[in-house]
């Protein structure tokens, strides 16, 4: 199971557990012996993956509609796959215009959606606790897994050869959105990170055209409890 972990959690959790045996050592006379059961992880250089924006035309262009949902909610929001995947009725205040929901380390987060996912959610009002990427499906029920591999599938359908994943639509956003406002805080508020440290990761690209839409996010305060 630790081994199926993205190679950046197992090295945070891998510190994360030697912080805790150190904190044993010196509170309770725990043995330093406990840290040779540590799995010796290398820290992992950052994912540089970014789409270009015709990459991004041409998965939009060929995505089915619940795909099409799923990209512009991970592209143009910059969410995390599991949260796009979860998006449903009850997140979207359609008078604001805004969706909100829990970060993954439950923190609460608002953000603007475009003209488009507007559109999109408009036409799903009466299942308020489906998401909107399950009921745009043929198929029903979407899971963050069955999205990736979708992705995956609609990748090398539009001839692009390189190892994009849906997760790497955020980190172009967020590599745009620092491109344009030159702010650190900014990108950290519409990710939704706790940790500066952590966006820092993510902005490892380099300069690439900015889209409409990521105009459109930049321009809009995003609201977090998480950035005070």
């Amino acid at each position: 199971m630790y081994q199926k972990l993205a190679a950046d959690t197992r090295y945070k959790r891998a510190q994360c557990l030697k912080k805790i045996i150190r904190w044993l050592v010196e509170r309770h006379g725990a043995s330093y012996t406990l840290l040779a059961d540590v799995p010796k992880v290398t820290r992992p250089s950052p994912r540089a993956i970014t789409a270009t924006g015709k990459e991004r035309e041409m998965l939009l262009r060929r995505a089915p509609l619940h795909l099409r949902c799923y990209i512009l909610l991970c592209s143009d929001l910059a969410l995390r796959k599991s949260t796009a995947a979860a998006i449903c009725p009850n997140n979207y205040d359609s008078e604001r215009r805004e969706i909100t929901f829990s970060t993954k380390y439950q923190n609460r987060l608002t953000l603007p959606v475009t003209a488009e996912l507007a559109a999109m959610f408009a036409l799903y009002t009466t299942d308020r606790i489906t998401s909107y990427v399950s009921q745009m499906s043929p198929r029903g029920h979407n899971t963050a897994s069955s999205l990736s591999l979708a992705f995956n599938k609609l990748r090398k359908e539009c001839g692009i050869t390189k190892q994009l994943t849906s997760h790497d639509l955020r980190r172009t956003t967020a590599a745009r959105v620092y491109d344009l406002t030159r702010d650190l805080r900014k990108v950290q508020a519409v990710l939704g990170h706790k940790d500066l440290q952590t966006t820092l990761i993510y902005l490892d690209h380099h300069a690439t055209p900015v889209e409409p839409s990521i105009l459109e996010l930049a321009k809009l305060n995003p609201h977090t409890e998480a950035i005070q």
